[in-house]
């Protein structure tokens, strides 16, 4: 469930800021409301809400949101990341392997000037079993960025 968790949030926030050529450069305010899925019982438990405001770069816009940044750095490998829209919503997808284990993840995102939402599913699997992590995330444009605020 670690594994899931921090690939959610280095894939997603690495490149969620590339969600979309739409979205305007400058300070974003993410609400990202993460569940996890027991595999067994299909039972969803909260893992919580997070709050962060953050600046957008252009070029950091320009990225796919989904990427093998992380994976990399982990020593892991991914294919080729695969987009597809379909009435103003992106569908992304990209497979890995990192530490042994098999990671799936799906990243729906309909984004404009001011304001995205996005659900990312990634899903883990290894001998031990299968994790499921989910995090649905609202996001607002708040404006230029301000001195020391971090970036995404």
């Amino acid at each position: 469930m670690r594994l899931a968790a921090f690939l959610a949030l280095g894939l997603f926030l690495a490149g969620a800021a590339g969600a979309s050529e739409a979205m305007r450069p400058g300070a974003w305010e993410h609400e990202i409301v993460t569940t996890a899925k027991n595999a067994q019982t299909g039972e969803t438990m909260s893992l919580g809400t997070t709050k962060i405001t953050g600046c957008m770069s252009k070029e950091r816009l320009e990225r796919p949101p989904l990427n093998d940044d992380r994976v990399r750095q982990r020593g892991g490998s991914c294919t080729p990341a695969t987009r597809s829209s379909q009435g103003g919503v992106d569908l992304w997808t990209l497979s890995c392997v990192v530490e042994g284990k098999k990671v799936d993840m799906r990243l729906r995102m309909r984004a404009s000037a001011e304001h995205m939402t996005s659900e990312l599913t990634i899903i883990t699997s290894d001998r031990q079993g299968v994790a499921e992590v989910s995090m649905a995330t609202t996001a607002t444009f708040k404006g230029a960025c301000q001195p020391g605020m971090p970036g995404f």
